[in-house]
């Protein structure tokens, strides 16, 4: 039972005080259900969501390593269909034939430069 202090300031019966501390501690044992319910349904949605992402990141990774093979395969073929090595042989000899022309070009062009600039000069 309150003391004579606790009387004054509540001039209602007792019995009244009392129903409303059960109230009280009724209703924040359904607060607290429904936040642990909340919290439960949080962690089921973060769950899910965390095995679905799992999910696409491992098909990602299957199609990145299998675009990768492909890639890999179509590098070789390029290789083997566009560079084979006496055709690669064929070309470098006509490039170095063509570079041996061309120096030569050049340096029959330098003669004639140089003898009409010595011509020019004697004159």
């Amino acid at each position: 039972m309150p003391g004579p202090a606790a009387r004054a300031l509540c001039k209602e019966p007792v019995m009244d005080n009392t129903s409303v501390i059960i109230a009280a501690a009724g209703l924040s044992v359904v607060i607290i259900s429904a936040a642990c319910g909340l919290v439960w349904r949080v962690s089921r949605v973060e769950l899910a969501i965390r095995t679905e992402t799992n999910a696409e990141l491992t098909e990602l990774r299957k199609e990145n390593s299998a675009l990768q093979a492909k890639i890999y395969q179509v590098e070789i073929w390029a290789r083997d269909e566009f560079v084979r090595k006496g055709s690669f042989e064929l070309v470098v000899a006509q490039i170095e034939t063509s570079m041996r022309d061309l120096g030569l070009k050049i340096e029959s062009a330098v003669e004639k430069m140089t003898a009409k600039i010595e011509k020019i000069s004697h004159d």
